[in-house]
């Protein structure tokens, strides 16, 4: 491998790490806008962001964060059929005929 292309590859995942590093400060921060910017196919969508395998969605429902919730779950339908190994379960439920997610 040359050197120019071993700088391609670094340059890349420094790249994707710093998109996932914002993804993820978007979601805890409930900012809507920004994830909607920052994930924009499924493929971004249903990515591991922690070591723990949390997708967006887990942080989202993690966070308490529901209008992120239900900008991934509009936008990206086949999002809350993935298969993975995080143990949190979540669950949309109404409370007194408002949306809210619970986390189980």
């Amino acid at each position: 491998m040359t050197k120019s292309f071993l700088f391609f590859i670094i340059s890349r995942l420094l790249y994707i790490q710093e998109k996932l590093d914002e993804i993820v400060k978007s979601i805890r921060s409930g900012e809507v806008r920004t994830v909607k910017q920052c994930i924009d196919k499924k493929a971004m969508a249903v990515t591991r962001l922690n070591s723990h395998g949390a997708t967006s969605l887990h942080l989202a429902v993690l966070y308490e964060k529901q209008e992120v919730v239900q900008y991934l779950v509009t936008s990206f339908p086949g999002i809350t059929q993935c298969r993975d190994h995080v143990s949190i379960k979540y669950r949309f439920i109404r409370k007194d005929n408002i949306p809210y997610i619970g986390v189980t």
